[in-house]
């Protein structure tokens, strides 16, 4: 904000920097996600818990890579490959938040939640994508998506 402010550009954010911030928000809206569910809708929530623990253990992975990046450059071999599991791993989560938002649109699945609330997901995955991107070009596919939330296009 402090750049903006001062009408300059901020600084890009490292790899480890960037996956620092977005992770945890990853990791946040997979955790709200299955609090929204109604308990009886276990399937929707074990996998829900699979991309809780991934978030979970990248978070865990990028904290170790930190003490690596003392003695190695970003972006080696196996940062790169890093940074393309986080990529995949947003876009299944991505896959089940579809999935429960098509549930909801057909009264399919029983939770406590709201379109928009649903939909609140896909602009910052988007962006964390586009992001990721920048890092490893292979996620170049992954990272054409909205920055807006779908049923905004919709709107009359």
């Amino acid at each position: 904000m402090n750049y903006y402010v001062l009408g300059k550009k901020a600084d890009e954010l490292s790899l480890v920097r960037l996956l620092d911030l977005w992770l945890e928000d990853q990791l946040g809206h997979a955790l709200l996600l299955q609090n929204s569910l109604d308990p009886i809708e276990i399937p929707l929530a074990k996998e829900a818990e699979f991309f809780i623990q991934g978030f979970r253990a990248h978070m865990v992975k990028n904290h170790t890579i930190k003490g690596y990046l003392r003695f190695l450059e970003n972006g080696f071999p196996g940062h790169q490959l890093f940074s393309k599991q986080v990529g995949e791993t947003v876009a299944g989560f991505n896959q089940l938040v579809e999935k429960v938002i098509l549930l909801y649109k057909n009264d399919n699945v029983f939770n406590r939640t709201t379109l928009r609330f649903l939909e609140h997901h896909f602009p910052e995955s988007c962006y964390f994508l586009i992001k990721l991107a920048n890092f490893e070009p292979e996620l170049k596919a992954l990272a054409k998506c909205s920055l807006t939330k779908p049923s905004f296009h919709s709107l009359p």
